[in-house]
Protein backbone atom coordinates (compact mmCIF):
# COMPACT_ATOMS: atom_id res chain seq x y z
CA UNK A 1 0.00 0.00 0.00
CA UNK A 2 3.11 2.58 0.65
CA UNK A 3 4.51 2.24 -2.71
CA UNK A 4 1.24 2.74 -4.29
CA UNK A 5 0.79 6.14 -2.44
CA UNK A 6 4.51 7.12 -3.38
CA UNK A 7 4.25 6.22 -6.80
CA UNK A 8 0.81 8.32 -6.61
CA UNK A 9 2.44 11.13 -4.68
CA UNK A 10 5.33 11.27 -7.50
CA UNK A 11 3.30 11.41 -10.35
CA UNK A 12 1.02 14.26 -9.07
CA UNK A 13 3.94 15.97 -8.10
CA UNK A 14 5.78 15.85 -11.24
CA UNK A 15 2.18 16.66 -13.08
CA UNK A 16 2.12 19.37 -11.38
CA UNK A 17 5.49 21.12 -12.13
CA UNK A 18 5.04 19.98 -15.57
CA UNK A 19 1.77 22.13 -15.61
CA UNK A 20 3.33 25.28 -13.54
CA UNK A 21 6.36 25.06 -16.93
CA UNK A 22 8.81 23.79 -14.17
CA UNK A 23 9.80 20.87 -15.24
CA UNK A 24 9.97 18.51 -18.43
CA UNK A 25 7.31 15.61 -18.75
CA UNK A 26 8.70 13.03 -16.40
CA UNK A 27 9.50 9.41 -18.79
CA UNK A 28 7.73 7.52 -16.33
CA UNK A 29 4.55 8.71 -17.53
CA UNK A 30 4.95 8.34 -21.04
CA UNK A 31 4.49 5.11 -23.15
CA UNK A 32 7.93 3.08 -23.69
CA UNK A 33 9.45 3.30 -27.20
CA UNK A 34 7.68 0.09 -29.00
CA UNK A 35 9.91 -2.64 -29.85
CA UNK A 36 10.96 -4.22 -33.01
CA UNK A 37 9.37 -7.45 -32.71
CA UNK A 38 5.86 -5.86 -31.72
CA UNK A 39 3.39 -5.91 -28.14
CA UNK A 40 2.21 -9.65 -29.65
CA UNK A 41 6.16 -11.24 -29.05
CA UNK A 42 6.28 -9.29 -25.62
CA UNK A 43 5.68 -11.89 -23.49
CA UNK A 44 7.44 -14.82 -25.55
CA UNK A 45 10.79 -12.18 -25.63
CA UNK A 46 10.35 -11.77 -22.13
CA UNK A 47 10.45 -15.09 -21.39
CA UNK A 48 13.25 -15.97 -23.83
CA UNK A 49 15.77 -12.98 -22.16
CA UNK A 50 15.02 -14.72 -19.03
CA UNK A 51 16.22 -17.98 -19.89
CA UNK A 52 19.13 -16.53 -21.58
CA UNK A 53 20.22 -14.58 -18.47
CA UNK A 54 19.77 -18.22 -16.43
CA UNK A 55 21.92 -19.78 -18.79
CA UNK A 56 25.09 -17.56 -18.32
CA UNK A 57 25.23 -19.04 -14.77
CA UNK A 58 26.34 -22.30 -15.86
CA UNK A 59 28.41 -20.86 -19.12
CA UNK A 60 30.07 -18.55 -17.12
CA UNK A 61 33.18 -19.93 -16.93
CA UNK A 62 33.05 -22.47 -19.52
CA UNK A 63 35.51 -22.27 -22.67
CA UNK A 64 34.47 -24.12 -25.01
CA UNK A 65 37.94 -24.92 -26.35
CA UNK A 66 39.57 -26.06 -23.16
CA UNK A 67 35.92 -28.44 -21.94
CA UNK A 68 33.55 -28.76 -24.43
CA UNK A 69 31.84 -31.49 -23.12
CA UNK A 70 31.11 -30.34 -19.76
CA UNK A 71 28.17 -32.08 -18.56
CA UNK A 72 26.72 -29.22 -16.40
CA UNK A 73 26.83 -27.11 -19.06
CA UNK A 74 25.69 -29.38 -21.81
CA UNK A 75 22.44 -30.36 -19.44
CA UNK A 76 22.07 -26.59 -19.00
CA UNK A 77 21.76 -25.96 -22.76
CA UNK A 78 19.69 -28.67 -23.67
CA UNK A 79 17.02 -27.25 -21.31
CA UNK A 80 16.93 -23.71 -22.09
CA UNK A 81 16.53 -25.30 -26.06
CA UNK A 82 13.84 -26.80 -24.74
CA UNK A 83 12.24 -23.77 -23.01
CA UNK A 84 13.37 -21.47 -25.65
CA UNK A 85 11.11 -24.15 -28.24
CA UNK A 86 8.19 -23.30 -26.11
CA UNK A 87 8.43 -19.58 -26.88
CA UNK A 88 8.42 -20.00 -30.61
CA UNK A 89 4.31 -20.82 -30.44
CA UNK A 90 3.43 -17.85 -28.85
CA UNK A 91 5.61 -15.37 -30.61
CA UNK A 92 5.35 -14.52 -34.56
CA UNK A 93 6.92 -12.48 -37.63
CA UNK A 94 10.91 -11.50 -36.64
CA UNK A 95 10.87 -12.69 -33.31
CA UNK A 96 9.55 -16.45 -34.05
CA UNK A 97 11.93 -16.65 -36.96
CA UNK A 98 14.80 -15.59 -34.41
CA UNK A 99 13.83 -17.74 -31.27
CA UNK A 100 12.67 -20.51 -33.72
CA UNK A 101 16.62 -19.66 -34.72
CA UNK A 102 18.04 -20.02 -31.25
CA UNK A 103 15.99 -22.79 -30.23
CA UNK A 104 17.10 -25.01 -33.18
CA UNK A 105 21.11 -23.57 -32.57
CA UNK A 106 20.78 -24.48 -28.77
CA UNK A 107 19.79 -27.63 -29.52
CA UNK A 108 22.32 -28.51 -31.89
CA UNK A 109 24.82 -27.33 -29.74
CA UNK A 110 23.59 -29.62 -26.49
CA UNK A 111 23.40 -32.75 -29.27
CA UNK A 112 27.26 -32.35 -30.14
CA UNK A 113 28.06 -31.81 -26.39
CA UNK A 114 26.51 -35.14 -25.45
CA UNK A 115 28.07 -36.58 -28.77
CA UNK A 116 31.43 -35.23 -27.47
CA UNK A 117 32.54 -33.85 -30.91
CA UNK A 118 35.13 -31.06 -29.93
CA UNK A 119 35.00 -28.84 -33.52
CA UNK A 120 31.23 -29.75 -33.98
CA UNK A 121 30.39 -28.06 -30.52
CA UNK A 122 32.41 -25.00 -31.83
CA UNK A 123 30.86 -24.72 -34.61
CA UNK A 124 27.73 -24.80 -33.04
CA UNK A 125 28.35 -22.81 -29.94
CA UNK A 126 29.16 -20.09 -32.93
CA UNK A 127 26.28 -20.38 -34.66
CA UNK A 128 24.38 -20.20 -31.29
CA UNK A 129 26.25 -17.03 -30.35
CA UNK A 130 24.92 -15.57 -33.83
CA UNK A 131 21.39 -16.91 -33.27
CA UNK A 132 21.46 -15.11 -29.58
CA UNK A 133 22.71 -12.04 -31.40
CA UNK A 134 19.89 -11.57 -33.78
CA UNK A 135 17.23 -12.78 -30.90
CA UNK A 136 18.78 -9.82 -28.69
CA UNK A 137 17.95 -7.06 -31.61
CA UNK A 138 14.84 -8.42 -33.08
CA UNK A 139 13.51 -8.83 -29.24
CA UNK A 140 15.04 -5.51 -27.63
CA UNK A 141 17.07 -7.21 -25.32
CA UNK A 142 18.26 -4.75 -22.20
CA UNK A 143 21.87 -4.96 -22.27
CA UNK A 144 22.79 -6.02 -18.94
Amino acid sequence: MFPKKIAGLTTAVALALTAAGCAAAPTALTAPAASPSGDANLHPCGNVEAITAHLHVPMANWYPQAKPFDGRVAAAVSTAATGVQREVAGSSGPARTAIEGWATSLAAMGTAMHGRDKALVLTRATAAQKSLATVRTVCNFQDR
